[in-house]
């Protein structure tokens, strides 16, 4: 199966699905589709980021809550106004043939805001994060997505300092919750953009 086959599957179970070649491609669509003067919530995404979105954001004046963006603000009133938006931008951590998407979090603000709260997700997703299946879904981010990730926010976890998971019990431990999405929530308009690139972890 094509990557991007997966655009007629995730559109037959509810989503708005979306494929380019390119991330720049990509990019440019999110702000042509982003509303003027909506307010955008994200979490801490590599993908988001390396598409230079908080930028261009910023440059076309939209109010945007990320605690990475706003290091100085209290970072749980961050979050939770992030959940108020009007717009969320995000990633996914892994995405099955089925269009199951499965995501792990520490802070369980980006899976939060995936089941509940913003009128608008936008998930950007490269082909790296594309799997098989669930159980080699939850496999690409013990072993792929968290790793690197420790490595670049710093954490002191073992997968952080040796690559590896050992299923810790670190207080930094990033995998403390996983959200497993069959469906996209029933009250939000859900957007699922595939690229052909590779983008984040």
């Amino acid at each position: 199966m094509e990557f991007k086959d997966l655009t007629a599957i995730l559109e037959k179970i509810g989503y708005k699905a979306v494929y380019f070649d390119t991330g720049k491609e990509a990019g440019n669509y999110v702000l042509s589709i982003i509303e003027q003067g909506a307010i955008i919530g994200m979490g801490g995404s590599v993908t988001v980021n390396s598409l230079g979105l908080p930028d261009g954001l910023i440059k076309r004046g939209h109010e945007i809550y990320s605690h990475s963006l706003r290091p100085n603000d209290d970072p749980h009133e961050t979050r939770m106004k992030a959940l108020n938006a009007d717009y969320f931008l995000c990633s996914s951590n892994a995405i099955t043939e089925k269009g199951t998407m499965v995501n792990t979090d520490g802070v369980c603000n980006r899976i939060a805001a995936m089941c509940y709260g913003p009128r608008h997700v936008i998930y950007i997703i490269g082909k790296n994060k594309f799997t098989k299946d669930l159980e080699t879904a939850i496999k690409r981010i013990k072993e792929y997505a968290c790793p690197p990730n420790a490595k670049r926010l710093g954490l002191q976890t073992p997968c952080g300092i040796n690559g590896k998971c050992a299923d810790c019990n670190s207080p930094q431990r990033m995998c403390r919750n996983t959200l497993i999405t069959e469906r996209p929530p029933r009250t939000a308009d859900n957007t699922v953009i595939l690229v052909g690139e590779e983008l984040g972890y």
